[in-house]
């Protein structure tokens, strides 16, 4: 799933379907930028040219990508880009952070507002 960062400009009344082109990640902090994906119509009109982010690699990709490039990924955050349920995201995150890629944002792993940190920082 393509996401935009803060800055890009685009047309937030573009629909496709009906439905908007681009919409809000949600899980995003308040203090952070806007981060934007690919509606869900836009994503099933362009199905093959990001079927790839359905598989396991593209979805680790994804994952260590936003929290490289934002500092920090939820379970929120990971669910809403990936389509996938709060507790599957919260057990791909698990599996990263057992591989060494990602680090808990603080010791207690639970409750509102966890997430998790990169341990190899954007290059």
């Amino acid at each position: 799933m393509q996401v935009i960062g803060c800055g890009e400009s685009f047309d937030a009344e573009a629909r496709v379907g009906g439905e908007h082109v681009i919409t809000p990640v949600k899980g995003t902090p308040a203090a952070q930028p806007t981060a934007h994906r690919l509606g869900s119509a836009a994503r099933a009109k362009l199905a093959d040219r990001v079927e790839r982010l359905d598989t396991p690699d593209g979805r680790t990709g994804l994952i260590l990508g936003w929290a490289r490039s934002r500092g920090r990924v939820s379970t929120t955050e990971v669910a809403d880009m990936t389509g996938l349920s709060v507790p599957y995201a919260g057990s791909l995150l698990t599996a990263l952070e057992d591989e060494g890629l990602l680090s808990p944002g603080r010791e207690n792993k639970i409750g509102r507002g966890f997430f998790y940190v990169p341990t190899v920082p954007d290059a």
